[in-house]
Parts: structure tokens; sequence; C-alpha cells
């Protein structure tokens, strides 16, 4: 870290502009990605740990405020050590209990399904809890002029707003979604904290729904028209031979003549449906930054789809043609872009900034490393 910066007490009292930047070429990271692709296949995957956290690390020094890097102290070893609690104490009494219940019950009992569904209901809570505690873990190892950001407490209460919200988006047929996406955003950013500055979210999801209407239009077309194709393959079947059931070699003849269709349908409703969801992942993104404050600050992103689309699509072709070697790249041309377009407005009084209690425990490190969770 830079040690040439404004101490804190030199600094005006009312408070100085934050500006952030991007510095650094995504591109820098392809040679390391190969290096540490080997040392991992040497290693039997354990160097996995350590390769993440040194992605992480040169990607948050590509990232400056007011000119100055952030910091990223998280290491290997906390991403290892997390990772074997999980394995120890989660995974590996969850493969017990099965392999007891079928030793006592048998494995055709079905009164496996008990222990089996309570499986499934906590490592879908832990899933969850892993997100908010991945979270954490990450902001509290991001340092800038050595204070860092942090997460307040509150895993169990995301966990069960999550799932309880998705089960009513399932049974609202998608509607819900854009109200889940703010709430879940709205109780991360206001648990969100740099030093002890809180964050808080002001925003809704009504700036949502317009985009989303497009979106949701679309899916349900796509699924009406392979629902048609489909119903009309088998009634010319069924048709053809005269039958209640429909004769197989007609059956390919139909499927055959209607393949060019769907195949048509699909390369058309592609490139319409990853427009029509980057306008609205770009509106989620510009309105959540928007609604972001701290102090004297107000955040603001200018995203916009053509752009959007095609960082996409390229980072779509360097995962394919790299056979995912070179995701880090693409995960850190994800964060240039969204850094460079991301702005504050007002001032903050960095006086104020004090150091809050600082973060220890891996437990964060555990889920995301199990989970394979990346929160940008």
């Amino acid at each position: 870290m830079s040690s040439t910066h404004m101490p804190y007490e030199a600094q005006p009292r009312s408070g100085a502009p934050i500006q952030v930047s991007w510095a650094g070429n995504p591109w820098s990271l392809a040679g390391i990605c190969l290096l540490n692709i080997l040392l991992i296949v040497v290693t039997l995957g354990i160097y996995w740990f350590w390769a993440r956290s040194e992605y992480r690390r040169r990607m948050w020094q590509m990232v400056r405020v007011n000119g100055e890097p952030l910091e990223y102290t998280g290491t290997g070893w906390e991403l290892f050590v997390g990772y074997l609690k999980v394995f120890f104490f989660i995974m590996l009494p969850a493969i017990a209990i099965v392999v007891a219940a079928q030793l006592v019950l048998g494995p055709k009992n079905p009164l496996l399904v008990v222990p089996m569904l309570a499986l499934y209901i906590g490592f879908i809570v832990l899933f969850f809890v892993g997100v908010y505690r991945a979270n954490r873990y990450i902001l509290t190892r991001t340092r800038w002029r050595g204070i860092s950001l942090g997460l307040g407490e509150g895993a169990l209460g995301y966990a069960w707003l999550s799932i309880w919200s998705a089960l009513v988006t399932g049974l609202t047929l998608g509607w819900l979604y854009p109200w889940r996406a703010t709430a879940l955003r709205r109780r991360l950013t206001n648990a969100m904290r740099f030093g002890s500055l809180p964050f808080r979210f002001e925003g809704s999801s009504g700036p949502l729904y317009g985009p989303f209407v497009l979106v949701w239009l679309v899916i349900i077309f796509g699924y009406a028209c392979m629902g048609a194709i489909f119903a009309m393959v088998m009634h010319g079947a069924m048709k053809s031979s005269g039958m209640q059931t429909a004769d197989p070699e007609v059956l390919k003849a139909l499927a055959a003549q209607y393949v060019p269709v769907a195949v048509t349908l699909f390369l058309v409703a592609v490139p319409v449906a990853l427009v029509a969801m980057s306008w609205f992942e770009v509106r989620k993104l510009n309105v959540f930054a928007r609604a972001t404050k701290a102090s004297g600050l107000s955040a603001g992103l200018e995203a916009h789809a053509g752009s959007y689309v095609w960082l996409i699509v390229s980072n779509m072709l360097i995962m394919i043609l790299s056979i995912g070697i070179l995701r880090p790249v693409a995960q850190a041309r994800r964060l240039k872009y969204l850094v460079s377009r991301f702005s504050f407005t007002g001032s903050a009084n960095l006086n104020e900034v004090l150091r809050a209690r600082e973060e220890t425990g891996t437990q964060g490190a555990g889920m995301e490393a199990a989970f394979s969770i990346e929160i940008f």
C-alpha cells in the first residue's frame, strides 16, 4: 500500500470527493492463469485455494480509489482451512447420516425420504448462509488506506429471505423476481460498512419491472413455441398412424421435418433473449448503484445494454476457447467494466471513518470455497 496519502487528520473537515478508477489490463492475468493451472494439476487441486486468492489480490490492485489501490488481504491458507472445516464438520456428518439411515432402515425403505429431505433443506439453508458469509469474508479482506470494509451479522435472516422469496417467485411465475433481487440487495447493503461508516440502500424494485416484462415475455414465447412444435409432431404422428398412440417411424419423420423450424427458432430466440436479459441486468446494476448511499456520498453507474451484451459474448468466447483456464481474465474484464462506469457524487469526511473491529474468522472462507461463490 502506498504511504504517501494525506493523513486523515490533515484532510479538510468539510469532506473530500471520492473518485473510483481502473488501472491495469485484465489480460495481464493470462500468464498467471497458465502457471496456476499447472500448479493446480501438480498439487491435485490443492493449489486452487492459493490461486483464487492470488487472482483476487491482483484484480483488487487494479481498482483505484482517489488514485490509491485497494488491498486484498485474504489468503489461500484461510480458504483451505475454511474448506476443511466445512468438509469435516458438515459434509462428512451429512454423508454419515445418509449411510447410517440406509443401514438401519434398509436401502429401499420409504422412510429414507425423511433424513434425505432434512439434509436437502439443510443444504439449501447452508448455501444461502454461505452466500452471505462469503460476502462478509471478502469485504472484511478488502482494505483501502488500511481500513477494511465489513458486513454485519444477519446470515440466517438473509437465508430465510432468499428461500421464501424464491418459493413465492416460482408460484408467481417469476413476477416477484425484481422485488426479490432488490430486497436481497437492500439486506446486504444496509449491513455493509467502511470502517465505522455505514452504507444504506434507498431504492425500490419499480424501475426493474419495465425490462423484466420483456424478459418474461421472451421466455414464455420460447416455451410456447417449443410446446407447439412438440404438439404438432405428436398430433401428426397419431393422425398418420390412425391410432391413439404415435407410430415410432412416423414420429421420427415428423420430428426430422420440424427440426429446421426448431433450430431456426433457437437461433432467433437466443440473441433476443440475450438482449432482453442484458437490458434487465444493466437496469438492475444501475438502479442498485444509484440506491447505494454512505454519509454524504451517492453512488452511480452508467452501464448500457449494448456494451454489456458485448462483454457477455466476448467473455463467453474467452471461457470456451480457453476451456475455462482464462476465467480470471473474464472476471477482471467484467470488474473493469463496472469500475470504469462507477462513480460517487458528494463528499465524505475521512476523519470520521474510524477503524471498526477487525473480522478474523474464516467461516465465510470455507463457505466461499465449498460452494465456489463469487460476489462480483
